[in-house]
This record gives C-alpha cells, sequence and structure tokens, in this order.
C-alpha cells in the first residue's frame, strides 16, 4: 500500500491515536480500553509502539515490551489492529514486518502474542503467512470480555511464537490440500460437528475450524460453544503429546479451513 508510513509513536497524542483506534476495532467500552498514559509509560521505558498512518489519520497500530521466560528476553507483542476499512490491504502485515526488524535490530530473537483459535483470518495471518508455530493453549485466558470481537464466549486463547532467525521453523514446508490423509481431530460435516476418537498417532494430524465465526455467532452461538469445547479438549490433547501448529490451510470454494499439526521432533 503506498503512502502509508510505519513508524515509532512516542507522544502522548499519538498514544490517544492508539487507545481510539483500540476502541473503534473491537468496538470496547472505553473504559477497558488501554490507557493513553499507560501506552505512554510504555513507549518511553523500553517497549515499542508502532503506527501505520496515511493522510495523517492512524490506520493501524502494534504494541508490544520486553519480556522474559526462563532465561530468554523477548518481545511480547499484546495489541494489534487495523482500521476496519483499510483490512486486507496488507497494514498488518507491515506493521509486524517492522516490528520484527526492529526487534532483530535490538538483539531479540522470539515475538509471542495470544489470538484466538477460532478467528480463521488471524490464523492464516499468524500461522500460514508469517510463519510462527502454537504449542499452548490457554483456557478463559482473559476472563470475561464484553467487548464485540468477545461477547459470548470464553476467552481461549494461543500463544504465537515467532522465531525471527530459526531456519527449521522459518523455512519448513507448507502443506496444501487435500488434507485427508491426516487424522482429523475435530471436523465438521453435513450440519454435524465430529471429534476423533482415534488414539493420537502419526506425524501429523488436522482440526477444522469455522470459516466464518462471526457469523456463526450471529445464527447459531451454541454451536460455536460447542466447537469451542471440541477444540480446546483436542488442543490440549495434541500439544501434551508433543504435537504443535505449523500451518493454516484454507479451501476458499469450499470455505473450510483447518490447522495442521506436527510431532515435535525429538
Amino acid at each position: 500500500m503506498n503512502n502509508v508510513e510505519i513508524r515509532i509513536l512516542h507522544e502522548l497524542d499519538e498514544m490517544e491515536a492508539v487507545r481510539q483506534l483500540e476502541i473503534e476495532v473491537w468496538n470496547a467500552n472505553p473504559e477497558h480500553a488501554l490507557s493513553s498514559h499507560l501506552l505512554f509509560v510504555i513507549a518511553k521505558n523500553g517497549g515499542i509502539i508502532m503506527g501505520a498512518w496515511k493522510d495523517q489519520c492512524l490506520i493501524g497500530f502494534v504494541m508490544g515490551f520486553i519480556a522474559k521466560r526462563q532465561q530468554e528476553y523477548y518481545i511480547y507483542s499484546h495489541i494489534a489492529g487495523v482500521k476496519t476499512e483499510w483490512q486486507g490491504y496488507g497494514i498488518g502485515e507491515k506493521l509486524k514486518q517492522a516490528q520484527r526488524q526492529w526487534a532483530l535490530q535490538n538483539g531479540y530473537a522470539l515475538i509471542c502474542w495470544t489470538f484466538d483459535p477460532l478467528q480463521r483470518m488471524n490464523a492464516s495471518f499468524n500461522i500460514h503467512k508469517l510463519r510462527a508455530i502454537v504449542q499452548s493453549y490457554h483456557v478463559n485466558l482473559y476472563g470475561d470480555m464484553p467487548d464485540g470481537l468477545n461477547h459470548g464466549l470464553a476467552t481461549d486463547r494461543f500463544t504465537a511464537e515467532w522465531y525471527l532467525k530459526d531456519p527449521r521453523i522459518l523455512n519448513r514446508p507448507m502443506l496444501q490440500l487435500p488434507l485427508t490423509k491426516y487424522n482429523a481431530l475435530v471436523h465438521y460435516d453435513n450440519n454435524t460437528l465430529y471429534t476423533s476418537t482415534e488414539p493420537l498417532d502419526g506425524e501429523r494430524c488436522t482440526l477444522q475450524i469455522p470459516y466464518d465465526t462471526r457469523f456463526m455467532k450471529m445464527i447459531d452461538m451454541q454451536l460455536v460453544q460447542a466447537w469451542q469445547n471440541a477444540l480446546r479438549e483436542a488442543f490440549q490433547l495434541a500439544f501434551n503429546s508433543r504435537y504443535r501448529v505449523v500451518d493454516f490451510v484454507t479451501d476458499h470454494d469450499a470455505q473450510t479451513c483447518w490447522y495442521v499439526l506436527s510431532q515435535i521432533e525429538q
């Protein structure tokens, strides 16, 4: 996208613009949005907040801060959003790649963040495009969140791990359709949700999610809740059995999409 400027944000008025965009994107109660003063403190004390600007208007942002896991320091990318009318134009990828470049320049080799496993576009972006992996599932991580995107469901989340230097992860092969040769732990067919009772075995397995969870929530919230419960159980079993998410495959013609999990090498 031409004429979109990505830059690091420093000033308090820029933080207020981030706050207002968060409220807009998430359809959130202002009381639940990050305060501009907190964002300002993060920016001034080692965090990294980047904005995408078009004609002096903030159309996207990403915010992260330094975190530590065992002996490794990394960037935790807490929140990112793009103005609704600008989604689908590559703004999110520009922001993430700018964040990646900043992390590498400042000595970090890993960026982590959480996302909802039920959201197809996030899964495709994080796993298939950016080539992050997932090997942990958190049940109702943030508790009840009444905003427009999360209302009605437990806030189950994946942790995406984006290894910025590891060639074994960055250069892993992406899979192609069909995926029928792999054991489907969760799949949906003929208006019925199926869960596998087969023992976990083999190099790979798959789990289907709704093609459009937001639309499904409007017509059948009970089905979405059942799907979340099935995924929760299956992913926890798979991760405990030393599998991890390595790809996300979408068939737009059939309006189906699948997580692909692979056994972790010993």
